[in-house]
């Protein structure tokens, strides 16, 4: 290998090391690891970041559809639909990526915030095409202190 080529592979090798993907705004399986508590608390963030960006966006109704699918709660259930919708698709998602073949085991990420657009859309929720990204660059850089397991 010439002395030019190889300085191009170490600049490369250079980028995708010190450049690595934006990181997701919050794993499944970092929430999955959080307490029942912080994972309440984080739902209740995720939900008002994504009220807050509907209103934005100009969809008031949307907002207060989100509202309403977060905020009432089944007669008998402690969690609200959304809530509840919210942790069935994570289970879901989690069951899915145990059952991944062992060479791909840890290479399947999904985000929180695709999870919440998930429950939103099946609940009739109208979103834009790009509504889920700007919800994780929302959230991306926000600190969130959990509590010791």
């Amino acid at each position: 290998m010439s002395g030019r080529n190889r300085v191009i592979v170490l600049a490369a090798l250079a980028a995708s090391v010190l450049c690595p993907r934006p990181t997701l705004a919050l794993d499944v399986q970092q929430f999955a690891n959080m307490t029942t508590e912080d994972q309440k608390h984080y739902l209740a963030f995720l939900v008002n970041k994504a009220q807050q960006l509907l209103i934005q966006q100009g969809e008031q109704d949307q907002a207060e559809k989100t509202t309403q699918l977060f905020r009432d709660s089944p007669p008998g259930s402690d969690r609200s639909l959304g809530a509840s919708q919210f942790h069935s698709a994570l289970t879901s998602t989690l069951d899915y990526f145990a059952r991944v073949p062992a060479p791909l085991q840890g290479t399947m990420r999904s985000s929180v915030e695709s999870l919440l657009s998930q429950v939103l859309v099946k609940n009739g929720i109208t979103l834009t095409r790009g509504f889920t990204q700007t919800l994780e660059a929302a959230t991306r850089n926000r600190a969130f202190y959990q509590k010791p397991r």
